[in-house]
């Protein structure tokens, strides 16, 4: 028996300075390489214990470092 997938849901809340790409548009990753010439990238898996445990650590370290990357990217 099979069912349907869940929607993708954003894994960084709104209040944090990560742009979370949780659906796979890599579009505005491009864009801030382009413009600022490197980001910060985290790659999740929503259900993974450690990814949710890192997740506080890379926002904190996305909002330290927002004065001078401006872009952080999951």
């Amino acid at each position: 028996m099979y069912r349907a997938a869940q929607p993708a849901q954003p894994f960084f809340p709104e209040s944090s300075f990560v742009f979370d790409s949780y659906r796979g548009d890599l579009v505005h990753a491009a864009q801030a390489v382009e413009e600022h010439g490197y980001v910060f990238v985290m790659y999740y898996a929503s259900w993974s214990a450690r990814c949710m445990l890192a997740r506080d650590e890379f926002s904190e370290a996305a909002r330290i470092m927002y004065p001078r990357v401006r872009s952080c990217i999951s």
